[in-house]
């Protein structure tokens, strides 16, 4: 059966994608398990489709920003120094670039045989996943996935086997069995120079509309 799939990145890869469904049972479901060991990573992307739109939709009149992407533990216990820019209710923020920090990964997997397509990364560059392939992958019965972060419509970035990996997480192959941690966080700019990382809590900062 052949599907037409949109996946979540930046440029608006389109790719067709085959899905061969199950090819034998799960026997044994701890068989052939694997994990990759878990790391903290950030990568250079945002969830979600299209160019999301961010609005002040806190209660102040001043925002929080911060030298760079931290945990929520970090910020927490103020180990940045953080600065202050003036805002106003329902005001526009502007910014340059994304980071999703991955804060633990979630689990997902294999309870059958299956062969499912997906996108393919280049190795990582500082995080940016930029290049990469569309391939046919096979996972064995047992095998476990380490779930990066949510992408959009349904798609997730995986890590096996030292491979970054973008595919539909709807398969009758596939256990979701915990989801990733994940924080967002954008650097806003003012007057056209960067002014400092805030974290997207869907709150103060909060996406207000999406541009394709």
């Amino acid at each position: 059966m052949s599907l037409k799939l949109r996946l979540s990145l930046p440029g608006k890869i389109l790719i067709s994608a085959l899905l061969i469904g199950a090819m034998a049972s799960c026997e044994k479901p701890g068989q052939n398990r694997r994990q990759d060991a878990p790391s903290l990573l950030s990568i250079e992307r945002w969830p979600g489709e299209g160019v999301p739109v961010l609005a002040w939709q806190g209660s102040g009149d001043s925002l929080e920003v911060y030298p760079r992407p931290e945990t929520a533990d970090t910020v927490r216990s103020a180990a940045v120094k953080v600065g202050r820019i003036a805002v106003t209710a329902g005001q526009k923020l502007l910014w340059d670039r994304s980071v999703i920090l991955v804060e633990k990964p979630g689990q997902m997997e294999i309870v059958e045989d299956c062969i499912i397509a997906g996108f393919v990364y280049d190795a990582p560059d500082d995080g940016q996943l930029k290049g990469g392939r569309a391939r046919q992958i096979y996972f064995s019965c047992g095998t476990i996935l380490e779930v990066i972060c949510y992408a959009a419509e349904g798609f997730y970035i995986f890590r096996h086997d030292g491979e970054y990996i973008e595919m539909d997480a709807g398969h009758r192959c596939q256990q979701m069995l915990a989801e990733p941690q994940t924080q967002w966080w954008v650097r806003i700019t003012r007057d056209g120079s960067p002014a400092g990382w805030v974290p997207v809590d869907g709150t103060a900062v909060a996406v207000v509309e999406r541009r394709f």
